[in-house]
């Protein structure tokens, strides 16, 4: 069995990935979102959030971007 190394940034990207295809979803649609869509979209932010944290990495917001790159992940500075 091997070992799988993930470097802090990789996960980053994946999370960026992730929120950029439920920004996606959003955007491709004809009508307001629901209370229950927006419920669920900020639920799935949060997730995403919590598991960054988990890694690491600390949730950055981008004011001025696109959508999909206003949620970034930051390395959480290390304790002495």
């Amino acid at each position: 069995m091997g070992i799988d190394i993930y470097f802090r940034h990789d996960i980053a990207n994946v999370l960026r990935s992730a929120a950029a295809s439920n920004v996606s979803a959003q955007a491709n649609r004809e009508t307001a979102p629901t209370q229950c869509e927006e419920y669920y979209h900020a639920g799935f932010y949060a997730a995403l959030v919590g598991v960054g944290l988990a890694f690491g990495l600390e949730p950055v917001k981008v004011e001025g971007k696109p959508a999909a790159a206003r949620l970034l992940w930051a390395e959480m500075p290390k304790e002495p």
